[in-house]
């Protein structure tokens, strides 16, 4: 039996790619999507905005069209955050958060919800940039303190919150105060490197998305896991381990 799927943000990008993977896999059946009440993509085929074929299932205003989703993924913005948990715990629905620039009062919402609802929250989708992050915390942990750290990260030009959630989460992993530096040009969907810098040697771990592909077969593979977990908060780390 596949997995119902509800996608809140759905003619954003990642949305649209969301819908495009989950409608051909058959492991997922897609219920519904919201965007914006003033979006000109209100009440059009979800699946042609993705550019596939048609499911004839239009785009809502309403996150209440998917209270019959097994899973709800939310890469929609962070304003709407309260929304999307309310409506989860209303309904008993697991979630997955992949939007980013979320505040201390969304992530003490999203901590109290999960006592309730089981969450994976994450801010890079990415299984290649979680086993970084894992390797990086083993290097900070045992790397002289005669090495600076730094991070770099490059994003396109409408990302709208920086440094971006993965620098953060790269930073908040490492075992001391580290200065991030971002830019924002053309097209590129992430960039990350971690530079750890002595005197005599550089020792530099980097990664580069090349499709937004990657985040949205991660956030499907969340929604495999988190459906089978019990109330809880989880993310990344978790979905490696097993």
């Amino acid at each position: 039996m596949s997995i119902r799927i509800g996608i809140i943000g759905a003619s954003g990008n990642m949305g649209k790619r969301l819908v495009a993977l989950g409608s051909s896999d058959p492991d997922f059946t897609i219920i519904g999507g919201t965007c914006s009440k003033n979006s000109p993509h209100l009440s059009q085929d979800l699946a042609l905005l993705a550019g596939v074929s048609p499911i004839g299932i239009p785009c809502t205003a309403s996150i209440e069209d998917l209270a019959s989703a097994d899973v709800l993924i939310d890469f929609s913005h962070y304003t709407f955050f309260p929304t999307v948990i309310n409506c989860a715990k209303q309904y008993n629905i697991p979630v997955v958060i992949g939007t980013t620039g979320l505040g201390s009062s969304e992530h003490a919402l999203m901590q109290e919800a999960s006592k309730t609802i089981p969450i994976f929250h994450a801010p890079n989708f990415s299984v290649g940039m979680a086993l970084l992050i894992k390797a990086i915390r083993h290097v900070s942990a045992n790397i002289p303190q005669e090495f600076s750290i730094s991070i770099e990260e490059t994003h396109h030009t409408h990302k709208k919150d920086a440094p971006s959630g993965t620098a953060l989460a790269i930073a908040a992993t490492l075992h001391r105060e580290v200065p991030i530096t971002y830019k924002r040009e053309g097209q590129v969907i992430g960039d990350h490197i971690v530079h750890f810098q002595s005197p005599l040697e550089t020792i530099a771990f980097s990664h580069s998305a090349l499709s937004r592909d990657l985040f949205a077969k991660g956030a499907l593979l969340a929604a495999k896991f988190i459906l089978r977990q019990p109330a809880g908060l989880f993310g990344m780390t978790h979905l490696i381990s097993i």
